[in-house]
């Protein structure tokens, strides 16, 4: 979107359960949000999904994308936040120590046609949003190290950028059981 929201002024939730924002809508710029439905009450049928723009005066259309993303771990399948980053161009960039799961946005300043993500994405919606182009896309899978990742668009200026990394959040009591394990070889070897 192209707006004059300030830091927090926008709010997002589904079945009442709120979105924390890993990268905040602030003006112009793609955000990213995280919601564990794990740690909510939330089990399944038809929810409600509520963007608040309250107190926003200006908002000149909204591009959204939503993907939903299981772990491996079914005992407590979350995700943390990995890395993040922006960026005023069609590229932005990640460094990154593990595997993760990342998801991009970006928007571009210009009255006709949608902005594209392109590969290694998998485009999750290109389209026109109000006098804005907008584009989000993911990426599964992705190793560690600095990926990159593009967007095509016709416009020429103010463009923004945005992208996030995330992992499977481990479950605290296995790692707890897993450090008091190795204790416990230490002392058995001494």
């Amino acid at each position: 979107s192209e707006s004059n929201a300030t830091a927090g002024q926008v709010s997002i939730t589904y079945a009442g359960f709120a979105f924390t924002p890993v990268i905040d809508h602030i003006a112009a710029q793609p955000s990213v949000w995280l919601l564990n439905l794990s740690d909510t009450t939330y089990t399944s049928g038809t929810a409600t999904l509520t963007l608040n723009l309250t107190g926003v005066a200006t908002a000149n259309g909204y591009g959204l994308g939503f993907v939903s993303v299981a772990t491996n771990d079914a005992l407590n399948p979350r995700l943390g936040v990995h890395a993040s980053n922006t960026s005023t161009s069609q590229t932005v960039g990640l460094t990154t120590t593990l595997e993760s799961f990342v998801i991009a946005g970006h928007r571009a300043n210009h009255t006709v046609n949608g902005a594209s993500a392109n590969a290694p994405m998998t485009q999750i919606y290109g389209n026109f949003i109000g006098s804005s182009q907008g584009a989000a896309g993911y990426q599964a899978g992705v190793a560690a190290g600095s990926p990159s990742y593009s967007f095509t668009s016709q416009a020429s200026v103010a463009y923004n950028s945005s992208a996030a990394a995330f992992v499977a959040i481990p479950e605290p009591s296995s790692a707890l059981l897993g450090g008091l394990g190795v204790l416990a070889l230490l002392l058995r070897r001494r």
